[in-house]
């Protein structure tokens, strides 16, 4: 079973849509109908990360999933004047009318480290939902290595999740979410919304969730291109894919490399990369932008 994890591109969503259709009752007519042109927009706008695990046999997606940045205050809003599904309510805030809530890559970079910072799970979508068979299993543990690589080195506030299928709810009750209301969406299973914060990382320290609110400030001080270069590498980009993913030149990729190397010493030779993704492996905040925290 080959399997490569990587970001989304534009040219996935038609075939990603159909994973999606899994989830479809969580949507009403409009958002779903706006749906292959608004994730395009919304990746195109830097509002969303997204992943694909490509079945190398088949040449199709086994897995797409993605996640937003927002804030906590966002949120609530949203959750006072909205009566109906949390992530349908949410796209609508993205299509042509109401003001964005979901972050920018520059709003994001503002907000880490300032104690205002939400994630929100948006859909994680595998063709094969039984996690105990051998295809579910491995298609499973790619994603959430792959989330945990993306998500982790943040200051994260506040975790939500919404899911419709009851694997959905038990897996993000094993990772201590705490379930905040559910609505009825036509079907016998309903929406159910599920959060995770800062309280419970401090009140169940062992949770999965809780390592996503453990990182301290950077220190080492990368530069953004470097940091770019870094986590494709933390998520087993060549450099050759890494190059056509950042839209540069191979030289360029070494380029940046010598640079991670002539200013950080984690070994010698050929051992330096592996040194220095072995610490920032262990350090995902050296990956991420770093704020004042608020007085």
């Amino acid at each position: 079973m080959p399997f490569r994890c990587r970001f989304a591109r534009n040219s996935d969503f038609p075939a990603v849509l159909k994973l999606l259709a899994q989830d479809r009752a969580l949507f009403n007519a409009e958002v779903w109908g706006a749906l292959p042109d608004l994730l395009p927009d919304l990746l195109e706008r830097q509002r969303l990360n997204s992943c694909v695990i490509d079945d190398l046999d088949s040449g199709k997606p086994a897995f797409f999933g993605m996640t937003a940045w927002t804030s906590p205050a966002a949120i609530s809003t949203l959750l006072e004047r909205e009566t109906g599904g949390f992530r349908n309510a949410l796209l609508r805030t993205e299509m042509p009318g109401p003001r964005s809530l979901l972050l920018s890559r520059k709003q994001l970079a503002a907000a880490n480290g300032s104690d205002d910072l939400a994630l929100v799970h948006l859909c994680g979508c595998p063709d094969e939902m039984d996690f105990t068979a051998p295809r579910g299993f491995e298609v499973h543990r790619l994603a959430f290595s792959f989330f945990m690589t993306v998500h982790g080195g943040y200051q994260i506030s506040e975790f939500w999740q919404e899911n419709i299928v009851p694997e959905g709810s038990m897996y993000a009750t094993t990772m201590g979410m705490t379930e905040i209301r559910n609505v009825p969406v036509g079907r016998e299973e309903p929406a159910r919304l599920f959060r995770f914060t800062e309280e419970d990382a401090r009140a169940r320290p062992g949770a999965q969730l809780a390592y996503l609110m453990k990182y301290p400030p950077p220190r080492l001080g990368f530069t953004s291109a470097e940091k770019q270069l870094l986590e494709l590498a933390l998520l087993d980009y060549s450099d050759v894919a890494a190059s056509e993913e950042l839209g540069i030149t191979h030289e360029a990729v070494r380029k940046r490399w010598r640079g991670i190397h002539a200013r950080h010493s984690f070994g010698e030779g050929k051992d330096q990369r592996r040194g220095v993704l072995a610490y920032v492996r262990q350090h995902l905040e050296e990956l991420r932008p770093w704020a004042t925290r608020r007085p």
